[in-house]
């Protein structure tokens, strides 16, 4: 009788313990099925851009050779003259997830449900990434602007992307569990998440990755020989800090070399495809950064994500000197804020590891705006890594866990000084605000040929500008709506915990930290233009200048 007691007991325990987690995962799965509905319902498919032009082909040939019996051919006789697809390695002929998918279902269906599978498999790694540092509430406000933030919207058309991210905060998470124990089980885990992402098939999200843990070890190393130089002066503690530093560096590379050698399978191929390429020799300076770029002037766009207009209103007005789908890095103003006040406590060696990452991430962002990507035209593989924008994949990451810790200190009712945070939002906001009016000054100040003159680089060159305009107005203002009602939603959360009242707040953040960057993006999928955009015309914000 006293076991049974005892075990009734322990599973009421385990259920308790693990409720807050299920529900806060339940909030994440369900956000994700509603959003996707139409496509996991088979009512709607994924079919633009780079999805109509690769990566569908890709997999409707992959996908069919399979439900026949058989491993598909590594050369496709149907794309252009003849497609070597295994050596180009993005259809991922021997990740995991495309066998659990395309032997069973119609191609079109299972690439829906490949995509949406994966993206709620990121939120759920960045999740588990989280969960170790915070509470369930804080995990899950860090884990949507990962799992379906800016860059994962923007790059819905780059299949391999979607499926690449979830082993990002999974390998973090191993590496870490690595530096901190030495245990060798950790460090193998790390790499099958880092092979993982080559199978997945994009080698350029598997490199960034590489290199966010080359910063973030570097951070280590300087962390564990600052802090044993600051526990005194013995030979003996500058040994251990001597010691923990080499651990750092050779876990990590032990990992990176493991993970190699697993990805050889697919990396030797296509490394082989692409010494017969143009891109064989690098990219010199221009081709490295060109378009992708992100310009401070896109500041607006991350409380605003239409400010510049969008592609499926046809009113992406910028479209000229940046390429839309690149540049989105919308996170939610929510989350803006909440990062912000997790950067408060700067002191936690974790905290700070994040903002050193966000710090490099936007530096890389800014490509030729700043001095880093001079070297890059001469330093082997990266030399070939176009589009500096696309470094922004770690934005999500640790921007979603600076705002995880910034709802974690709230909940324990640290004492934050609110002050700063408060005053860098309002800083970053009055900033995107005067670039707004400036761009658009010519329209307030009634200069019309600025506008219903200029031939706008939209999607769709032939339709009215007066139409455009139109919808451009209700983008914005419905943007600027939306951005105030969330900023004062969250401020008065964030003052009811400061206070230590309600604390239950917390649950209500939770339950609505997927709706701004998830609904953000709801239509923002047009089908293809029969004709290119034109590539010249006089753009707005030129004339604003």
């Amino acid at each position: 009788m006293p076991d049974a007691v005892s075990q009734a007991h322990s599973s009421r325990h385990l259920i308790r313990r693990c409720l807050p987690d299920a529900a806060a995962l339940g909030v994440w799965t369900a956000a994700i099925v509603l959003f996707f509905w139409p496509v996991l319902s088979g009512r709607r498919v994924f079919f633009y851009f780079d999805v109509t032009e690769l990566n569908y082909p890709y997999r409707a040939f992959f996908g069919n050779a399979l439900r026949e019996g058989r491993f598909p051919p590594l050369w496709c006789p149907h794309l252009y003259c003849g497609f070597p697809l295994f050596a180009e390695s993005q259809t991922g002929y021997l990740y995991p997830l495309k066998y659990l998918l395309y032997p069973w279902m119609p191609p079109w269906l299972a690439f829906g449900y490949d995509t949406v599978l994966s993206i709620w498999l990121a939120g759920v790694a960045m999740y588990a990434y989280l969960r170790r540092r915070v509470r369930p509430a804080a995990a899950l406000a860090g884990a949507v602007p990962f799992g379906y933030g800016g860059f994962m919207a923007a790059h819905l058309i780059h299949t391999s992307y979607v499926n690449s991210m979830m082993w990002i905060p999974l390998a973090l998470l191993a590496m870490e569990r690595a530096w901190e124990s030495g245990r060798v089980k950790y460090v193998v885990y790390a790499a099958v998440c880092l092979a993982m992402q080559i199978l997945a098939g994009n080698m350029q999200i598997a490199i960034l990755t590489y290199l966010a843990l080359a910063v973030m070890a570097a951070y280590w190393i300087m962390v564990a020989v600052a802090g044993r130089r600051n526990a005194g002066e013995a030979s003996s503690t500058k040994a251990d800090g001597r010691r923990a530093a080499l651990a750092v560096s050779a876990t990590t590379a032990a990992a990176c070399v493991l993970a190699t050698a697993l990805g050889a399978v697919q990396i030797l191929p296509a490394k082989r495809l692409l010494d017969q390429s143009p891109r064989r020799g690098g990219l010199n300076f221009d081709e490295l950064t060109g378009q992708s770029s992100w310009h401070p002037e896109l500041l607006p766009t991350l409380f605003l994500p239409n400010a510049f207009g969008s592609r499926s209103h046809n009113t992406d007005w910028l479209d000229g000197y940046y390429w839309y789908h690149e540049m989105y890095v919308y996170l939610g103003v929510t989350t803006l804020l909440l990062a912000l006040i997790g950067g408060t406590g700067w002191r936690n060696r974790w905290v700070f590891g994040h903002i050193v990452l966000t710090a490099v991430c936007v530096l890389l962002m800014l490509g030729k705006y700043t001095f880093l990507y001079n070297f890059f035209p001469y330093v082997p593989i990266l030399r070939g890594m176009r589009a500096p924008v696309r470094e922004s994949v770690w934005l999500g990451l640790s921007v979603g866990a600076l705002a995880a810790m910034g709802v974690e200190r709230l909940c324990r009712g640290e004492g934050i000084r609110l002050r700063a945070p408060l005053w860098t939002f309002a800083g970053l906001a009055g900033a995107a605000l005067l670039l707004v009016v400036g761009a658009y000054s010519p329209y307030l100040m009634g200069d019309l040929r600025a506008t219903r003159a200029a031939d706008l680089p939209t999607s769709f060159p032939w339709e009215p500008n007066a139409f455009r305009e139109q919808r451009l107005i209700r983008q914005i203002t419905t943007d600027a709506a939306a951005a105030t009602l969330l900023a004062l939603a969250t401020l008065l959360m964030v003052w009811r915990l400061a206070r230590g009242q309600r604390a239950g707040q917390a649950a209500s953040m939770q339950a609505n930290s997927p709706s701004p960057a998830i609904s953000s993006r709801r239509a923002d999928s047009p089908n293809p233009p029969p004709n290119p955009p034109p590539q010249r015309g006089r753009e707005l914000f030129l004339a604003g200048c």
